[in-house]
């Protein structure tokens, strides 16, 4: 005797289709970040602390990495998918912290991916740079030896993760 089952091959189809595009969705939903460290107009590569937070299903999120010459790029590390990313940086002399300090936010969104380097230059980085969405200087630590005209620039643009634009 053959059992029949009250659910008929395509219905159990459908639903396996379902469920398999459920997780699919989910993989656009990342939301990252990266930082970099470059050499511009300097002969220094920046050695910056930086730490990012955000709120979370479960609180904050809060994270610390450190970019410098011999970790140039770090990332991406995953985000909340939404609301604000608070970046926080020090930038370090020979390990030890130094009087430059500073912090930006950052707007999260759903399938997007920040990249934010780190630039001493004495002019600003934003000329010719493609994707850049926005930059900031802050001033040197005169323990660096630069003169005033030398900033750390802080400068970021995003991408779609899925389907990023190629520059």
């Amino acid at each position: 005797m053959r059992h029949s089952s009250p659910y008929h091959p395509l219905l159990i189809l459908v639903a396996v289709a379902v469920l398999l595009s459920v997780s699919a969705c989910e993989e656009d939903k990342h939301a990252q970040i990266g930082f970099s460290s470059v050499v511009m107009a300097a002969d220094l590569y920046p050695h910056v602390r930086v730490t990012w937070e955000s709120l979370s299903l479960f609180g904050k999120q809060q994270q610390s990495v450190e970019v410098d010459k011999k970790h140039t790029h770090v990332g991406p590390f995953e985000t909340a998918h939404s609301g604000t990313l608070h970046v926080q940086f020090q930038l370090l002399n020979g390990g030890s912290p130094s009087a430059t300090t500073g912090s930006f936010d950052l707007d999260l969104r759903e399938d997007w991916r920040w990249g934010v380097d780190f630039i001493v230059s004495d002019r600003s980085p934003m000329q010719g740079c493609f994707g850049c969405s926005d930059a900031i200087a802050f001033e040197l630590d005169p323990a660096f030896g630069y003169t005033s005209d030398f900033k750390l620039w802080a400068v970021w643009g995003g991408n779609w993760i899925s389907n990023p634009v190629v520059y």
